[in-house]
């Protein structure tokens, strides 16, 4: 992957979990910690927003052309692959980490709901 847009994805919060995967907290992470508004997947799915984990295995790439999308396009082509179970791992890992760092950020109301969010558990639907 290009360093320039590497740089460029880490300043917007995304946290490299391999050569091409990242994670990313979202807003509602966040805001559910703090004891406020969750995500849609919580009232439609039971997915806990303080226990969810935003992240893509291809960080480098994109072939839709959202209209909504934040990101710049790169579309560079990937080197070396990253292994599927220790993105799992290392994404629960950066998700923690930027948990810790959220609660000096945030009021105590939501104490009890990081420990749970340094727990991320893996759900597909």
């Amino acid at each position: 992957m290009d360093s320039a847009y590497r740089k460029l994805l880490e300043k917007q919060g995304y946290r490299f979990i391999g050569e091409h995967s990242a994670c990313k907290t979202c807003h509602y992470t966040a805001s559910s910690i703090a004891g406020k508004e969750t995500c849609y997947k919580h009232k439609f799915y039971g997915i806990q927003s303080h226990r969810c984990v935003q992240m893509t295995v291809a960080a480098n790439f994109c072939n839709m052309d959202c209209v909504f999308c934040w990101r710049k396009r790169n579309n560079s082509p990937f080197g070396r692959v990253d292994d599927p179970v220790e993105l799992v791992d290392r994404a629960v890992r950066a998700q923690s980490k930027v948990l810790r760092v959220l609660v000096v950020t945030l009021q105590l109301t939501g104490r009890n709901l990081l420990s749970q969010g340094s727990r991320c558990t893996l759900q597909s639907r």
